[in-house]
């Protein structure tokens, strides 16, 4: 399955954008990536900067006072854990939310 969240804020001269998009494979491995985008124009020229982070790891569903949370856990061992809700055909992870993609990652 895959996520993906698109946030887009600005006018013509200042403005970002933000994606993120989960892969959650059957195997129970999983795959996060996020990349900012911010731009700037003024007198002076055009200016845009941009950043990525990729994470990766495994992770499972766990109940916690009967709500579903998604548990990751990345490659170092780190644990964090994701609210899940669903909300106009969107799944809704920590509050913000995603839409079904084709995922090209996982089998």
């Amino acid at each position: 399955m895959r996520l993906i969240f698109f946030e887009d804020h600005g006018n013509r001269l200042v403005g970002g954008t933000y994606v993120g998009e989960y892969h959650f494979c059957s195997d129970g491995t999983f795959f996060l990536r996020s990349d900012t985008t911010s731009s700037k124009s003024d007198g002076w020229g055009q200016y845009t900067y941009g950043s990525t982070s990729k994470s990766r790891g495994t992770w499972r569903v766990r109940l916690q006072n009967n709500y579903p949370r998604i548990v990751l856990r990345d490659k170092r061992g780190l644990e964090r854990v994701v609210d899940v809700a669903e909300s106009e055909g969107y799944v809704v992870l920590n509050g913000l939310p995603y839409q079904f993609a084709v995922n090209e990652l996982c089998d």
